[in-house]
């Protein structure tokens, strides 16, 4: 009996057996139950991109739009790195001055929102905002091509890691320490959802340094993951003094991993498949190796 009807916005947890489970068209498994929600469709949109300068503004961005923008369906960020090699690319000009970090948020609703994203305008050095769909498009253009952009440029080394919101600036600021110890030729293309505390970490450049990175990033992502863990545990009012239970199973767990969590055998068991496919690949081409990304 398997069942994550849980009602999430998104749930990105795990793998995606919801997915498999579907695909497999009964073969696996017989879906008794399924949650269907109907979604009505918005009449006005409006996209804004802002100017933030920095992640930790950015999250204040995050923070009042929460608050103040009912209709906020999506808060996405990239830097500086990203819109520089999106311009270049796509032979298009930065929608104004430059700026360390920009971050792009789109409000929809029955009524004009424009004013749920003006509500940020004291927080932000510049912004670009537009309600008609080929603006809108325009504006989001300068986020999505940096995928297909990416790829032109090589073969990066690209990560997606969960890390809490209240973390992504702290994020940010030791990925670039870890990239300019490990790989300080290298370029880092760092973009993701904000609300989602989701973070694509894309670095350029680094062909030499792909598996010492990668531990790196992952080592990173699960401390800050762990801390936010064990200071939300920290506060629970039973956490010192927790009775046999799921409480007190869930603060054991907590005590056991401060201090202990250990990335390393998540990512030797990524670098021991990568070997292994390195090594089939050797032998089937007579030599020659190729490296492949996940």
């Amino acid at each position: 009996m398997f069942c994550r009807a849980f009602g999430l916005l998104k749930d990105n947890a795990g793998l995606d057996l919801n997915g498999l489970l579907v695909g497999s068209e009964g073969t696996l498994a017989v879906v008794t139950q399924a949650r269907l929600k109907l979604i009505t469709v918005r009449r006005r949109r409006v996209a804004a991109l802002f100017g933030v300068g920095s992640m930790a503004k950015a999250l204040r961005v995050l923070e009042r739009l929460r608050a103040t923008a009912p209709s906020l369906e999506a808060i996405d960020y990239f830097e500086q790195s990203g819109m520089r090699h999106v311009c270049a690319r796509l032979h298009v000009r930065p929608p104004f001055g430059r700026t360390s970090l920009y971050s792009i948020a789109e409000c929809a609703g029955d009524s004009d929102p424009t004013h749920e994203l003006g509500s940020v305008a004291d927080l932000v050095e510049a912004s670009a905002v537009s309600g008609e769909e080929s603006g809108r498009r325009a504006l989001w253009r300068y986020r999505d091509a940096l995928n297909e952009i990416l790829r032109s440029l090589g073969t990066p080394l690209k990560l997606d890691v969960a890390v809490p919101v209240s973390s992504q600036a702290l994020f940010a600021e030791e990925l670039n320490k870890l990239i300019a110890v490990l790989a300080s030729r290298a370029e880092l293309v760092l973009f993701g959802h904000l609300g989602d505390a989701n973070a694509h970490v894309n670095v350029i450049g680094a062909d030499d340094h792909f598996d010492e990175l990668e531990e790196g990033v992952l080592r990173l992502a699960t401390r800050l993951g762990v801390q936010s863990v064990l200071s939300t545990v920290s506060a629970w009012p039973n956490y010192r003094d927790a009775q046999p239970g799921p409480g007190a199973r869930r603060v054991a767990i907590a005590r056991a991993s401060e201090g202990k969590y250990d990335a390393v055998p998540w990512a030797a068991i990524r670098n021991d498949r990568e070997k292994e496919l390195r090594c089939r690949t050797r032998r089937s081409t007579g030599g020659a190796t190729s490296r492949a990304r996940f």
